[in-house]
């Protein structure tokens, strides 16, 4: 969750390499099946989400929503 969390807030500054997306992709990745296999469908949702995002690369205009979507699925992981 932590690289997540980093890379997101990377990306929101304008600052987000690629070690560190290839890193939280694949960190998001293990949280969508771990989460999925523990009945947490939100928090494994959330997860694809921001693989594909950090797949694909975001839009500056569209990172600062990686903030959001991580924040979410923190929110899912505490519950």
């Amino acid at each position: 969750m932590e690289t997540i969390e980093r890379a997101a807030t990377a990306a929101a500054g304008g600052g987000l390499d690629a070690d560190l997306a290839d890193g939280a992709r694949k960190d998001a990745h293990r949280l969508a099946g771990s989460l999925g296999s523990f009945g947490l469908i939100r928090g494994s949702e959330l997860a694809r989400e921001l693989e594909e995002r950090f797949e694909t690369g975001e839009k500056p205009q569209d990172a600062a929503e990686l903030v959001d979507l991580a924040a979410a699925l923190r929110g899912e992981i505490e519950r």
